[in-house]
C-alpha cells in the first residue's frame, strides 16, 4: 500500500497560517482509486515538526524558513 502527502497552507480568518495535512492512502491491490485518510490541521510556525508516513516510510514534516520541507529518518 502506498500512501502520500499533501501540504497545503491555509489562513484562517484570524489571519494565521496553518498547514492542512492530508494523507491519501491507496486501498485494494489492483485499483488506482486513493482515499483521503487524515485531515489535519496544525499550527505554523518556524522549527515545529511533526512525523508521519509516507510510502512505507517514516517521514518527518517541518517548517523552517516560511515553508514546509519533508525528509525521510
Amino acid at each position: 500500500m502506498r500512501s502520500a502527502i499533501d501540504v497545503v497552507i491555509v489562513t484562517n480568518k484570524e489571519g494565521l497560517m496553518r498547514p492542512l495535512i492530508i494523507i491519501w492512502e491507496e486501498y485494494g491491490v489492483k485499483t488506482k482509486h486513493w482515499i483521503k485518510r487524515i485531515v489535519q490541521k496544525r499550527p505554523c510556525a518556524e522549527g515545529m515538526l511533526y512525523d508521519c508516513f509516507c510510502e512505507g516510510q517514516l517521514m518527518r514534516l517541518y517548517y523552517k524558513q516560511g515553508c514546509w520541507q519533508i525528509e525521510k529518518i
